[in-house]
């Protein structure tokens, strides 16, 4: 599996049009969210592990995305996530 099948398997849906930035902003003062993503459980675990902004709302993982603009593998918190998974070869 390459970086860009594991965005596509664990990135579910872009929530930015149902979901109010306003709530990061209240429980993330230090984060900038531009972005709102439904990930996987697997993801976002390893999200908030690395520090991300992430709410579970409904029984979702929300990704509160501090970029837009580029494709999320390119995100360095992707990569990173990316390269620690077991049997990747960075």
């Amino acid at each position: 599996m390459d970086r860009e099948q594991f965005v596509e398997r664990n990135t579910l849906l872009n929530m930015s049009s149902f979901v109010q930035l306003d709530m990061y902003e209240e429980k993330f003062p230090d984060h900038e969210v531009m972005e709102v993503w439904a990930v996987s459980d697997q993801l976002g675990d390893r999200l908030i592990a690395k520090g991300e902004a992430v709410l579970r709302i409904g029984g979702v993982y929300v990704w509160g995305r501090a970029c837009c603009g580029q494709a999320i593998k390119m995100d360095s918190v992707i990569q990173e996530i990316f390269n620690e998974l077991p049997g990747v070869k960075a």
